[in-house]
């Protein structure tokens, strides 16, 4: 955390506070006529100062006048020096002040546009800021914001709506921050990983210095310096220093009704909307915009932050280049980086970045914390309480797809089901699922709700075991087996589309990495011990054809069907082989750069040793170890079989004691057959979708690029052909290498 003197607004707020220290002198006898003379009133012109050295008569090249029909009222200070001009509202214009009212006002800088505006009571204006048209900006003199000026140490409760996990946010919070708060506070609930809070560690210390009170006091202690010194004590111990609305430098505030106790931060602007008691981080080349009838009340935004189309924040964290449009509604909310909310509502939630919520939906309680997911039209998530007290919440996991009209009933538990998808329509009953990269649809199969309805009627599960509803059925690696072309798509959109810059290892670490392959290894061992359980899968069994909770852990309350369960061994045998032997890839490949370097002289000394490998190799060699003994091969997961005595035989080979004899150069031809595998199921699953399209859609294929087009193939057929080329050249160089010489 940037503890105290790094934070932007304690960085403005000692700027603001240094022109109550300059030199300011009494306006002469002339100023006080011209500004008669143009039509200024004033309470007491001696309150009225500006800074020394400074005038506000205009320059003899200078015929406009640039302080007219203004009335000023308390101590108002003024920079002077009115003559540039200034990217206004109509464009470029004249600086100066007009029409508008100041009430104990400080104009810290020059070429400031200040006109039409009703109010401006105890505020600070910044060089280059336009302020035009509002009806009241003003500071607050309301004790109880002096806990928490300009929501900074603001605690936001998310998840359960009774009680919730406290999270203190200040305005440069970032997520693994927020996430070491939400998880690690000692509470009950379930807690992630270290590894899953992300690639930047948590520092669980975050948030000790504005536990302590140390950050307020020094916030307040600014505050009251910019309220001025030179009240004196009887007079500030009845009347307690305001906070001021900051309007930091070239900010652009204009049509707004009403802006209170709020820091505006450079190059932020706000049109037509409201705001109170709220920071709003920006920079030049990451204006955060408040526009068009949007109201924002006691919550932060930091840089680049879009509030457009009566959008409505409140009690929230809006992270760098997140946004909320088109009367989207978020209450008692973390938003990640690159994440939006249009339409929709959401509330007191902790959503990770990524996550597209651009529809009229509805998300309550739920902890989000890797994001990287959709919510499509109507989805509700969730019911998050039973008629008692709202304190139910979901876990999500990272990359999780809601589909339209989805319905979840908290509590839910999806943490450790990453990259799933629940199909449309569907509804999620209470539950707590383990398995990646799956498919949760309602049965449309006849046959198989008539087993399930047999099943609730006799005795094959006791009346405890059966569900209340007709099951959904899970798919165990659907997304893997039949749909890889999103895998491909999610993570090159991760990787180009993310603007946030302080969150850019996070946002862009790539989806097959230790914590979720280490997911994947888990539930296929759990399906394998069901199909064990039974004697293995036979398609021609006569035994119960799906799989519930009571043999398959993890599946919640859904049914798996024994070939899915197949299906799924092999699908995850697949894509966990395949993310071992790209780290073999990627360790040889960098060696060759370590050794090209080296001899080349171009890299020395710790320069070098940077190219030693991923960070992820120390996780990939033992899976590659475990899984291979002699020249183990894949099984194809599109056409799945029986598992015959092969199959089984290569199970064991999978989990058998690690042989370090394994070579290199057949690793390297298993890496070749396991990515053109997965490159044609790539191209496979977008054809599903051009031939569907063509045979409903009669000028289908004249309004879409064609398929040899699409971005994501190419790049998936560019790895494969990058990858054979490797092979094809450095086989014969690995022949007599085996995996223990790495």
């Amino acid at each position: 955390m940037a503890f105290p003197e790094d934070c932007p607004v304690i960085k403005c707020l000692q700027r603001c506070a240094v022109i109550r220290e300059v030199p300011h002198r009494s306006l002469t006898e002339p100023e006080v006529d011209y500004l008669k003379a143009h039509g200024c009133l004033a309470g007491d012109w001696r309150q009225v100062r500006v800074v020394e050295g400074n005038t506000l008569l205009p320059g003899n090249d200078d015929a406009c006048p640039r302080i007219v029909r203004c009335s000023f009222y308390g101590r108002v200070l003024l920079h002077g020096n009115l003559a540039g001009r200034v990217d206004g509202s109509a464009g470029d214009e004249a600086c100066g002040l007009y029409d508008s009212t100041l009430i104990d006002c400080v104009v810290t800088g020059p070429n400031v546009l200040i006109k039409g505006n009703q109010r401006l009571a105890h505020v600070v204006i910044e060089s280059g800021a336009v302020v035009v048209g509002n009806g009241v900006v003003e500071g607050l003199g309301n004790a109880g914001d002096r806990e928490c000026p300009y929501s900074c140490a603001r605690v936001i409760r998310v998840g359960s709506e009774v009680l919730g996990r406290p999270v203190c946010v200040h305005p440069s919070s970032r997520m693994p921050d927020v996430l070491a708060q939400a998880f690690h506070s000692g509470s009950a609930h379930d807690t992630l990983s270290d590894a899953s809070l992300g690639a930047q560690a948590p520092d669980l210390s975050a948030s000790a210095p504005m536990a302590d009170g140390a950050y307020v006091a020094r916030l307040l202690a600014l505050v009251d310096a910019v309220h001025g010194n030179e009240r004196d004590r009887a007079t500030a111990s009845k009347d307690p220093p305001v906070i001021y609305t900051i309007i930091g430098h070239d900010a652009i505030v204009q049509c707004c009704p009403r802006v209170v106790a709020s820091f505006i931060g450079p190059f932020a602007r706000l049109e037509n909307s409201e705001v109170e008691s709220s920071c709003l981080l920006s920079g030049r080349e990451e204006a955060t915009w408040v526009l068009e009838g949007s109201i924002v009340s006691r919550s932060l935004l930091q840089e680049g932050v879009a509030v457009r189309g009566h959008a409505l924040v409140r009690d929230s964290l809006l992270m760098e280049h997140s946004s909320v449009d088109t009367g989207g509604k978020c209450s008692h909310v973390v938003l990640g980086p690159d994440s939006g909310v249009a339409t929709g509502e959401c509330h007191h939630s902790l959503v990770g970045p990524c996550v597209g919520f651009h529809h009229q939906s509805l998300l309550i309680a739920a902890l989000w914390p890797r994001g990287r997911g959709n919510v499509a039209y109507g989805a509700q998530i969730g019911s998050n309480h039973t008629g008692r007290a709202a304190d139910q919440e979901c876990l999500v996991g990272e990359g999780i797809f809601f589909g339209l009209g989805v319905l979840v009933k908290l509590p839910v538990n999806l943490s450790h089901s990453p990259y799933s998808l629940v199909a449309a329509g569907t509804s999620l009953d209470q539950q707590r699922l383990h398995f990646p990269f799956s498919l949760i649809a309602a049965s449309r199969d006849g046959a198989f709700l008539r087993q399930c309805l047999e099943d609730r009627m006799g005795d094959m599960e006791t009346r405890a075991d059966a569900p209340s509803i007709l099951p959904n059925v899970l798919r165990p690696a659907w997304v893997l087996r039949a749909s890889p072309y999103t895998v491909f798509r999610n993570e090159s959109k991760y990787m180009h589309r993310s603007k946030s810059r302080r969150h850019k290892a996070m946002v862009t670490e790539p989806i097959f990495r230790p914590e979720i392959i280490d997911m994947m290894v888990e539930a296929r061992a759990r399906l394998q011990q069901a199909l064990d359980s039974r004697g293995g899968w036979d398609e021609k069994s006569t035994e119960k054809t799906f799989l519930t909770k009571k043999l398959l852990d993890g599946s919640g309350s859904n049914v798996v069907t024994w070939r899915g369960a197949n299906e799924g061994v092999d699908t995850y045998t697949v894509w966990i082989k395949r993310y071992a032997l790209r780290g073999l890839y990627d360790r040889l490949k960098n060696l060759e750069k370590e050794e090209m370097g080296i001899n080349e002289g171009k890299i020395e000394g710790a320069e070098a040793r940077k190219f030693n490998g991923n960070s992820f190799w120390g996780h990939q060699k033992p899976i590659l170890l475990s899984m291979y003994n002699g020249e183990a091969r894949i099984t194809s997961p599109h056409a799945p079989s029986p598992r015959s005595e092969a199959a089984e035989e290569k199970s064991n080979a999978d989990i058998s004691a690690p042989d370090e004899i394994v070579k290199i150069s057949v690793l390297l031809s298993d890496l070749l057959d396991v990515e053109e595998l997965i490159v044609r199921g790539v191209v496979r699953s977008k054809e599903r979708d051009e031939i569907r399209g063509a045979e409903i859609l009669d000028d289908y294929s004249a309004t879409r690029p064609p398929l040899e087009d699409d971005k994501v193939i190419k790049g998936a057929k560019a790895g494969l052909i990058e990858i054979r080329e490797f092979v094809d050249l450095h086989k014969g160089t690995y022949e007599a290498l085996s995996l223990s010489d790495l």
